[in-house]
């Protein structure tokens, strides 16, 4: 696992890179504030000892703490507006947040931070859902990834999120009567998880959406399996200001991903 100086570190590099990404996208997208761009295409808030797990759309932006900092780094943006150069940005930037963020890893020394889920999640190896909802989507069922083999990566063992599908589709199939699975995610457009789908999860994938947002289906990309910073993944979207692999939304039935599963997969098995 990550040792303490790795878990500040990477927190650190994520909280310049997305300020990086802040600096780029408020200089083509003027309309938008600097707050708003904060609050919905960062993760800088998920990072700070303010959030408590909530779902982020429930998060109560008014809190003084927060307003404290947004208004410090809008007053740093003003100063450093117009410049090439983001370093001295990036590095003062980081600064107002780094407080906040170390008192979070703290926290979780003291606590150890495990994934939060919704009290309905019904958690499959490395994904989630929870029950879906009634009317017409009544049997499409959304899904979420996360990595519960940290600091392994789950794409170590083939059989691994193959089983993982298979046991979220047999939940799903016998408690909720689902035939239909879909998720959006920056690994739709990474070719080994890819692989474990049929070709119509894969012909029938949703447009590229490049646009940051605050959530790991976004800023994933840039967190390796051991839980630090994928320097690699982060030079590649400073250097094209395009991010390595975007969002996408895919879906597909039970049926195709079960015999999909039969042929790439045969060994897996639904986890108990």
């Amino acid at each position: 696992m990550p040792s303490d100086e790795e878990r500040l570190d990477h927190e650190c590099q994520m909280t310049r890179l997305e300020l990086w990404c802040l600096t780029q996208w408020l200089a083509q997208h003027p309309e938008e504030s600097a707050a708003f761009v904060l609050r919905e295409r960062t993760n800088i808030f998920l990072r700070s000892d303010l959030y408590d797990g909530r779902p982020f759309r429930q998060v109560d932006w008014t809190d003084p703490r927060w307003l404290e900092l947004e208004e410090g780094l809008c007053r740093l943006l003003e100063e450093c507006l117009g410049r090439s150069d983001t370093a001295d940005f990036e590095e003062r930037g980081l600064a107002i947040f780094r407080p906040t963020i170390e008192r979070r890893l703290a926290l979780d020394a003291e606590r150890p931070r495990k994934p939060r889920f919704s009290p309905q999640a019904r958690v499959c190896g490395s994904l989630w859902f929870t029950p879906p909802t009634g009317g017409p989507e009544a049997g499409r069922l959304f899904f979420h990834i996360f990595n519960a083999l940290q600091p392994g990566s789950i794409f170590d063992d083939p059989n691994y999120v193959p089983g993982c599908l298979l046991t979220v589709m047999a939940q799903a199939d016998r408690d909720f009567g689902c035939d239909r699975l879909w998720t959006i995610s920056w690994l739709n457009s990474y070719p080994r998880w890819q692989s474990f789908f049929p070709e119509e999860w894969r012909r029938d994938m949703g447009p590229e959406k490049t646009v940051p947002q605050a959530g790991l289906h976004f800023w994933g990309q840039f967190v390796n399996a051991r839980g630090t910073f994928n320097a690699k993944h982060a030079a590649q979207f400073r250097q094209t200001g395009r991010v390595p692999y975007p969002v996408r939304q895919a879906e597909c039935t039970f049926a195709a991903l079960r015999a999909h599963i039969r042929k790439v997969a045969p060994r897996a098995e639904a986890h108990p």
